[in-house]
C-alpha cells in the first residue's frame, strides 16, 4: 500500500514539474513577442507613453528658434573688436627713444685717466736700501751688553731665581690702578735676607727707587715691594740688590719689561744667595 501511494505522489510531481516548465516556456515566448499574451497582454499602459512621447516632441521645434537669435548677435559683436587697432598706436609711444640720450654716460672713459696711476712705478726707486749699513751699528751696541751680562753674573753672590721674573696681576692692589715690582731674598743658609736694599731704575722714573727687604710680608718674611706707576704702563726697568748701606751691588741688574695691561702689572723677582760674600 505504501508503494502505490508513493507512485501517485511521483506522478503528481512529474505533472507539476512539466506544467511549470511549460509555463516558463510560454512566459519567455510572451516576453520575446513570439506569442501574444491574449487577454493577459497589458495594452492600456502602452497607450499612455505614446501620449508622453508627443508632448516631448512639441518643445523640440521651439528650441532652434531660440538658438537662431544669438547666431545673429554673434556677427554684430565681431565688428566691435575693430576698435582694438586703435590701441596699436598707443604702443608707439613706448618707442620713446628718449632713453637713448642716456648714452651720454659713454663719457665714462673719463675713468681711463685713472690709468695715470701707473706712474706709481716711481716706487721702484727703492735704493732706500742703502741705509742698510747703519743697521750694522746697532748690532755692535747689542753685543756689548751681552758681554757685561755674562761677566758680571758670575761675580755677584746673589742672583735672581731661574723661574723669575713672573708677570701677573697685582693681586695686593686690585682695581688696576697700580704697577710695580716685588719679591723676596733667601740667604745661602736658607734664612730670609733682611735689611738688604732693592733698587729699581727705568726710563719712566724720575730717579732710582729703593726699598729694604723684609718690609712687606705679603711676599714672605724677607718680602719687599716697589711701586712704579699708578696705572699699567708699558716700559723697561732694572731691579738690583745692594748691601744694607746701599753702596755695594750684590747682584746684577735684572731686566723687566711691562706690557701696559692689568693682567701683567706686577713683576715678581725672587733673589737667592749662591755663594758667601
Amino acid at each position: 500500500m505504501r508503494q502505490q501511494g508513493s507512485e501517485i505522489y511521483d506522478l503528481f510531481s512529474v505533472f507539476f514539474l512539466a506544467l511549470s516548465g511549460f509555463v516558463c516556456i510560454i512566459s519567455v515566448m510572451i516576453i520575446g513577442d513570439l506569442v501574444s499574451a491574449g487577454p493577459f497582454e497589458p495594452e492600456v499602459p502602452t497607450g499612455t507613453p505614446t501620449l508622453l512621447g508627443q508632448v516631448t516632441l512639441t518643445p523640440s521645434p521651439e528650441v532652434p528658434t531660440e538658438t537662431q537669435v544669438p547666431e545673429t548677435e554673434v556677427p554684430t559683436a565681431s565688428p566691435t573688436w575693430t576698435d582694438f587697432p586703435t590701441q596699436t598706436p598707443s604702443d608707439t609711444p613706448t618707442a620713446t627713444f628718449s632713453r637713448t640720450p642716456s648714452l651720454t654716460r659713454t663719457p665714462t672713459p673719463s675713468s681711463t685717466p685713472t690709468n695715470t696711476l701707473t706712474p706709481t712705478i716711481t716706487n721702484t726707486p727703492e735704493p732706500t736700501e742703502t741705509p742698510a749699513p747703519p743697521t750694522e751699528t746697532p748690532v755692535e751696541d747689542t753685543a756689548t751688553p751681552t758681554e757685561t751680562a755674562t761677566a758680571t753674573e758670575e761675580d755677584f753672590p746673589i742672583v735672581a731665581r731661574a723661574d723669575t721674573p713672573i708677570y701677573r696681576d697685582a693681586y695686593t692692589h686690585p682695581g688696576c690702578r697700580w704697577q710695580g715690582v716685588a719679591g723676596d731674598l733667601t740667604l745661602l743658609s736658607g734664612e730670609a735676607g733682611l735689611g738688604y736694599v732693592i733698587r729699581v731704575t727705568g726710563a719712566n722714573l724720575a730717579g732710582p727707587l729703593s726699598q729694604a727687604t723684609g718690609t712687606n710680608a705679603n711676599y714672605g718674611t724677607s718680602g719687599w715691594e716697589v711701586q712704579l706707576a699708578v696705572a699699567p704702563v708699558a716700559g723697561r726697568y732694572q731691579v738690583q740688590v745692594f748691601s744694607a748701606d746701599g753702596t755695594q751691588p750684590l747682584s746684577k741688574a735684572v731686566e723687566l719689561q711691562f706690557g701696559g695691561n692689568c693682567q701683567q702689572n706686577l713683576a715678581i723677582v725672587n733673589f737667592v744667595q749662591n755663594r758667601p760674600f
